[in-house]
């Protein structure tokens, strides 16, 4: 059938999306903040016809048309979620040491009590007929309380209206740091947890003291590090070592006699390290100490969202946005984590 064969000739169109990960979101957010410029300005023009003009991806243009707005002062957005929120998300979550690591965590729902023991029991053989023994276990809980980590970056009204691609870059790049950084910085502390934020990872640790640079002084103190675990029924399966990229570019760089590398598995690339066998995570936010971490004793709740508002009439640290002519955009990501045990 000459007709079925044209047919089966025609070539197939599909559009393809080529924008770095997260830049289609920072369009969406430029776009709406335009709009909010816009409006207090008299000029009630919508966020997409602001994004056709500029001639913005389709992905975008639907994000804009699903997304509920409004003109008013109070102008704000709650993002659901979608593919460029996604994109971005996952663009954090590979910027932050916590969130790498958050795949191994147990996940639990936000404010439900979790039972967690403390102290295992003890088993024993017995005879035939023999009496057996009794265990002592001993069993606490937690609640995770639903915390919510808040970033703002700010940028001026003559960026958002320029539309070259490094701006939306800027964009982009700002939102991840905003909440990137305070993410990490919390989780790797030694603050006990409060109503507002969750306890760091170091909070209740008895740190080993460090002895020394020298290679025999890093086995001292790694081996006793282990043997910390080891005490508390801590297995060694799954756990990680966190430290800086700059701790780990001078392990890297301690040689043997014959010249050859003394932890061989540090000359590997950026988060692709290990340490006597144990996978290794670079971030500077763990400052000169070597943190052991065993994943699966962290129990995480995350609601996988974010929200955002935007606004140009705030004073943020004695700066007043309408003063200066800029627009600051706050995220918000609710997320908390415990340990399961004071040693994890």
């Amino acid at each position: 059938n000459p007709e079925k064969s044209m047919n089966s000739n025609k070539a197939k169109i599909e559009v393809v999306d080529n924008l770095d990960k997260g830049i289609g979101y920072a369009k969406f957010v430029k776009s709406m903040l335009s709009a909010q410029k816009a409006a207090k300005s008299g000029n009630y023009v919508s966020a997409l016809d602001i994004a056709k003009s500029r001639n913005e991806p389709e992905q975008v243009l639907n994000v804009i048309k699903e997304v509920a707005t409004t003109s008013s002062a109070g102008y704000s957005a709650l993002v659901q979620p979608n593919n460029l929120q996604n994109e971005f998300v996952e663009l954090l979550r590979a910027n932050t040491v916590f969130d790498q690591l958050a795949s191994g965590m147990r996940k639990v729902p936000f404010n439900v009590r979790i039972p967690t023991q403390t102290k295992g029991g003890v088993a024993k053989w017995v005879g035939e007929a023999q009496k057996k023994p009794s265990t002592n276990q001993e069993f606490g809980a937690i609640t995770l309380k639903r915390h919510k980590i808040a970033g703002i970056t700010t940028i001026s009204e003559e960026l958002l209206m320029d539309s070259s691609p490094s701006v939306d870059a800027l964009i982009r790049d700002d939102l991840v740091a905003a909440l990137a950084q305070l993410t990490d910085e919390t989780f790797l502390d030694n603050i006990a947890g409060t109503e507002v934020r969750p306890e760091g990872l170091l909070s209740g640790v008895t740190a080993v003291t460090g002895t020394g640079r020298t290679a025999a002084d890093y086995q001292r103190d790694l081996a006793a590090l282990k043997v910390q675990f080891i005490t508390n029924n801590l297995s060694l399966s799954g756990v990680t070592f966190i430290m800086s990229e700059v701790q780990a570019s001078e392990m890297s760089m301690i040689r043997d006699p014959m010249g050859n590398a003394y932890f061989a598995g540090m000359e590997a690339g950026f988060n692709q390290k290990t340490l006597m066998g144990i996978p290794v995570l670079e971030t500077q936010n763990a400052g000169t100490r070597i943190i052991l971490v065993k994943v699966s004793e962290i129990l995480l709740a995350d609601e996988g969202g974010l929200d955002i508002q935007y606004s140009n009439e705030a004073t943020v640290d004695g700066r007043s946005y309408w003063e200066e002519n800029l627009m600051g955009i706050r995220v918000e990501r609710h997320l908390t984590w415990a340990k399961r045990r004071p040693i994890a």
